[in-house]
């Protein structure tokens, strides 16, 4: 059987051609090797065969390579990378409130050996709850790996337990901020469309009234208007999985850094205007009441310094005047 490893584009390699990129992160097989690997339909991106080994690569794209059982033994990986910093906003006895940044995984996930945020918690706060499965410890609600911002691990039973519902019950106060490309927007907006499991294992949630789609609402208000792309605040009422990613695809918008919901080519930004490093959606605000203490609590986590010089670049090449 074929040997799995996953690999993710440096900024380093950002422009690189995909063959270039595969050969700097993979010891052992040539290039040649490589591409005809990938014309055999070895690599994937996003659940989803890569035929071409010339496409360029960008920042943070994330590829499955299948290494052939013949070829097991002499493929090196490409090795691990540090894991990125997280932030302890708040503790007691019953939470952690957490920034975190992107790149940093919720919990462990097949196919990556890469530390999450859930095991760098036990090593520096002892265990935590197994409550909804030994493979989450703690992890009461997730942020997508490219996703930065708020989130709250539970410390026991009960907490976890007390947080699960409130989650569930929509007792908890979500702001998220977004750069996204598509149009100029000047009025608040919502969207209601029900979402589901894409088919075939993907990562990509289904839009629209499906069996087994689950209801979703996001509430979108403009922030800051900067040509066709826009600064938004986003409020889901819901907590489905992609679930403000896949609303924004369904008005016909897009995060800046966006690799599976497009609605159309990568946006052609003004000159000077640097590319986005990741998906531009980062959770700002998280409000709840303490499951023990029934005290209403507000924590935010700043717009990342990765997302600034983005900001910036758009606030100069839309400056008016």
């Amino acid at each position: 059987m074929p040997t799995e490893r996953r690999l993710r584009i440096p900024r380093a390699l950002d422009g690189a051609r995909l063959d270039e990129a595969l050969a700097t992160l993979v010891d052992g097989p040539s290039r040649a090797q490589l591409q005809k690997w990938v014309r055999r339909g070895a690599l994937r991106r996003d659940g989803r065969v890569v035929l071409r080994s010339n496409e360029r690569v960008q920042t943070g794209q994330e590829f499955v390579l299948d290494v052939p059982e013949s070829a097991a033994g002499v493929v090196t990986p490409a090795p691990q990378a540090e894991a990125p910093q997280w932030t302890l906003i708040h503790e007691d006895a019953d939470l952690l409130v957490i920034d975190k940044p992107a790149g940093l995984l919720m919990h462990p996930v097949p196919r990556s050996n890469d530390a999450s945020l859930c095991e760098l918690v036990g090593r520096t706060h002892g265990p935590l709850p197994t409550t909804f499965g030994p493979e989450r410890p703690g992890v009461v609600h997730r942020l997508d790996r490219w996703t930065s911002g708020v989130v709250v691990m539970a410390r026991t039973d009960r907490a976890m337990n007390a947080m699960k519902s409130a989650f569930a019950e929509r007792r908890v106060q979500k702001r998220y901020l977004a750069l996204v490309h598509g149009r100029p927007i000047s009025q608040p907006f919502a969207c209601d469309e029900p979402l589901s499991p894409g088919r075939g294992g993907s990562d990509r949630q289904w839009v629209g009234q499906k069996a087994g789609a689950k209801s979703a609402h996001t509430e979108f208000a403009p922030v800051e208007t900067l040509g066709d792309c826009t600064l938004l605040e986003c409020r889901p009422r819901t907590g489905r999985r992609h679930q403000i990613r896949a609303h924004l695809w369904s008005a016909g918008l897009a995060l800046l850094g966006e690799e599976i919901y497009r609605t159309g080519p990568k946006p052609q930004l003004a000159s000077g205007v640097p590319r986005a490093p990741r998906q531009a959606l980062h959770a700002a605000t998280l409000g709840f009441a303490h499951p023990s203490t029934g005290q209403e609590l507000s924590f935010e986590s700043p717009w990342p310094a990765d997302l600034q010089a983005l900001l910036d670049g758009l606030r100069r090449a839309h400056r008016p005047g």
